[in-house]
């Protein structure tokens, strides 16, 4: 309802750093149309899939995601970080090459993708290990459960705060 009254004919939908959680606005839940107990409509919260299938839905263009990379790799150096690990997406990866190619890119990117990727990827020639220079495909992340601070990793009783004890996603 917060994000009903700041943009209520247009979808928005906010996301928790680690993808497991995200709220979205009526609007967003009408193009959206989410089913099933990852979905909670009252109070517009998405879990799991759902959250994470957000930027399927409505994807970043290529520069948005070259924009994003960089600005990233300009507040990793801020902080000190010199490499990161990735759990991205095909697009998110190209927007890493692009730095490198283009020779801006002063991370060093470990790139995991979606298991359910692994397919498409070996089409592609993509292989885990194989990449030189500053962007590494280094593996694939398949989801057991969640994640601790989104209370949706699955635990043997309830977090401190909330009745929840998340759950397994096999």
């Amino acid at each position: 309802s917060d994000l009903d009254l700041l943009a209520p004919a247009r979808p928005v939908a906010l996301r928790r750093v680690c993808g497991h959680i995200a709220v979205v606005n009526r609007a967003a839940w009408e193009d959206l149309a989410p089913e099933g107990e990852e979905a909670d409509e009252a109070s517009g919260r998405l879990t799991e899939s759902l959250a994470l299938g957000i930027a399927q839905r409505w994807p970043a263009g290529s520069d948005d995601d070259y924009n994003g990379e960089l600005r990233g790799q300009e507040a990793a150096h801020r902080h000190g970080v010199a490499a990161v690990d990735e759990m991205g997406r095909i697009e998110s990866y190209r927007a890493f090459r692009r730095l490198e190619d283009e020779g801006n890119l002063r991370l060093r990117v470990n790139h995991y993708f979606p298991i359910a990727l692994v397919d498409e990827l070996i089409d592609r020639g993509m292989i885990p290990g194989r990449d030189a220079g500053g962007v590494r495909i280094a593996g694939l992340k398949g989801f057991l459960d969640g994640s601790i601070g989104g209370r949706t990793a699955a635990m043997a009783c309830p977090y401190r705060d909330t009745p929840v004890e998340g759950a397994l996603l096999f």
